[in-house]
């Protein structure tokens, strides 16, 4: 799953034909985190997704992952856009990160992405229009 999902190829395409943004975070030079963002689909272009948020875990606990979102969101503001969705695991620890920085729980979904693996995940939602970050 992580070799099509981080190949140059898809990367490529993610950025050329999906439309998606991404943001790499550094500290001294290095690269320590990075997320990528796109609208949701051409029919609903005020609803954006977070579509990766990776940080080097030993840097979590120091505010870089909402200094990143919070980047992201004022992109998507200046775009247009008034929500920002994401999907996470339902066990993934992170929903507590954020809901901390606001979105909420709007869905369950159970998503067969073939090869055997299913992604049993929560979507969730921040409302741009209610809550700054």
């Amino acid at each position: 799953m992580l070799d099509s999902m981080y190949s140059s190829l898809y990367l490529d395409k993610q950025i050329s034909q999906l439309g998606h943004r991404f943001i790499i975070l550094e500290l001294e030079g290095s690269g320590v985190g990075f997320a990528s963002y796109s609208t949701k689909h051409p029919l609903d272009p005020k609803r954006y997704r977070l579509e990766k948020l990776y940080l080097k875990p030993e840097l979590h606990g120091r505010s870089l992952g909402k200094k990143m979102v919070r980047h992201i969101c004022h992109e998507v503001v200046a775009s247009g856009g008034t929500a920002l969705e994401l999907n996470v695991n339902k066990k993934n620890p992170s929903i507590l990160f954020y809901e901390h920085l606001g979105f909420y729980r709007e869905k369950e979904v159970i998503i067969d992405i073939g090869n055997g693996f299913v992604m049993d995940d929560y979507i969730m939602v921040l409302d741009l229009t209610q809550k700054p970050l």
